[in-house]
């Protein structure tokens, strides 16, 4: 099992397009990493229409 472990840790898995403003959420909202400021999700929501138009 350590094998197959490693070998997907060597993987890239191709993917769409991920904005850093998803990573970032998901840091937040799913792995509960603290956000930095209070306004958090109002300033991606901001970057994220941006990148959208």
């Amino acid at each position: 099992m350590e094998q197959v472990a490693e070998r997907v840790r060597e993987l890239h898995i191709p993917t769409g397009y991920v904005s850093l403003e998803a990573v970032v959420r998901f840091l937040i909202d799913g792995l509960s990493v603290a956000p930095q400021r209070f306004d958090w999700s109002e300033v991606l929501a901001r970057n994220e229409a941006r990148h959208n138009q």
